[in-house]
């Protein structure tokens, strides 16, 4: 099985760091390769909804997610324990490895997404992507192995009781 560390050693996941040097960063994030390539995409991309630019857009969603206190994520697929953040034109999906630590797996416009069965197949690539990283068990958190290991989920993330 791999780890985190040797993933990133294989440059099979990238670690995300704050955009402030100053800031220490609170949880962990990592992103896949494809979803990094996604993300240089955004360059210079502007934005149908909301006033900044789609890749600004996405710094501050990470950042804000690496150093705030508590964060709102977005939506949970429960089925397969897949989350997605949002902004105003992003989704950028991926799955809690452990309490803290989010890998982003791939990520798309909401624009396109909405159009024929496009959260579905972001789900599944997400679910496919999750399984041949070959993470240690359990390769997702769920809120029981939280409860299990002792840990606050509520603390740490700003999600109300229905959404876990």
């Amino acid at each position: 099985m791999a780890t985190l560390e040797r993933l990133e050693g294989d440059e099979k996941l990238i670690k995300c760091t704050p955009m402030d040097e100053d800031c220490v960063p609170i949880r962990s994030m990592f992103l896949t390769c494809d979803c990094d390539d996604w993300l240089n995409d955004l360059v210079n991309k502007t934005s149908d909804r909301g006033e900044e630019e789609l890749m600004d857009q996405v710094l501050k969603k990470i950042h804000h997610y690496l150093t705030a206190p508590k964060v709102h994520i977005g939506a949970f697929y429960s089925k397969s324990y897949i989350w997605y953040m949002r902004t105003p034109d992003l989704r950028i999906f991926g799955f809690f490895y452990r309490p803290g630590v989010f890998i982003a797996v791939c990520g798309g416009e909401k624009k396109d997404i909405m159009k024929a069965d496009g959260y579905k197949k972001l789900f599944r690539k997400t679910m496919d992507v999750s399984d041949r990283l070959g993470l240690d068990l359990p390769k997702y958190m769920t809120r029981t192995l939280a409860a299990d290991r002792r840990i606050n989920w509520e603390r740490i993330y700003d999600y109300p009781q229905k959404y876990l």
